[in-house]
């Protein structure tokens, strides 16, 4: 979810199956991102602007075009649309059809990327998109032959982040208080290679202290 300009909200999501809900559930969901942010006393035109973004990888209707806008019209007379706060897009992925596709187009990358169809035409979405390019070679290292080291990598950072976290949320005397518990925070910090200078302020051991683990 990304907040633009403290205007717009825009949550993209993505939906594999068909669950036979998904125009109620989105309804649903949008409304509630637009209450949850209504601030106390706030006029309701200066509201932001909730916009969902779901992309899908079945149809939901046979029409040809693979966005579809869903908006309020007039009972009478629909073709006279009532703007509202909320406005929900659906991307169907299976519409999108390999000779209309045009590889100049951002957005079209982006979604036969996502739709991991036409591998030709994958290949050319990393080609001429650098951000598309940089992902794929993150999806590609958490799948090739260093996946695990890959994880464990990550699984230290959140052990450093968290051994970080608890040093410096409590006072002396509790957890981290007593001088052995600090260095063993430090000799696990220091085996994940972490800079002297945090694991100091982290333990409120000296340097001194340091060198002598």
């Amino acid at each position: 979810m990304a907040v633009v300009n403290d205007k717009i909200i825009i949550n993209i999501e993505m939906e594999r199956q068909d669950k036979g809900n998904i125009i109620y559930r989105t309804e649903k969901y949008s409304s509630s991102i637009y209450t949850r942010n209504i601030k106390k006393g706030e006029k309701y035109e200066d509201s932001k602007e909730v916009i969902l973004i779901t992309i899908l990888d079945y149809k939901i209707n046979e029409n040809e075009d693979y966005i579809t806008n869903t908006m309020t019209v007039l009972q009478q007379n629909k073709e006279i649309g009532i703007q509202t706060k909320i406005k929900r897009y659906f991307i169907e992925l299976p519409k999108i059809k390999k000779e209309k596709v045009d590889m100049e187009n951002e957005l079209e990358q982006w979604l036969i990327y996502i739709s991991g169809r036409e591998k030709e035409m994958i290949k050319m979405a990393i080609e001429k998109n650098k951000m598309i390019r940089e992902i794929d070679e993150q999806v590609y290292y958490l799948q090739g032959e260093e996946a695990e080291a890959r994880m464990q990598e990550l699984r230290d950072k959140w052990d450093y982040t968290y051994m970080l976290g608890m040093a410096s949320a409590r006072e002396e005397g509790e957890i981290e208080g007593k001088r052995e518990g600090k260095i063993d925070i430090a000799k696990k910090l220091l085996k994940m290679k972490i800079e002297k200078n945090i694991i100091m302020q982290a333990t409120g051991l000296s340097e001194k202290e340091l060198e002598r683990i």
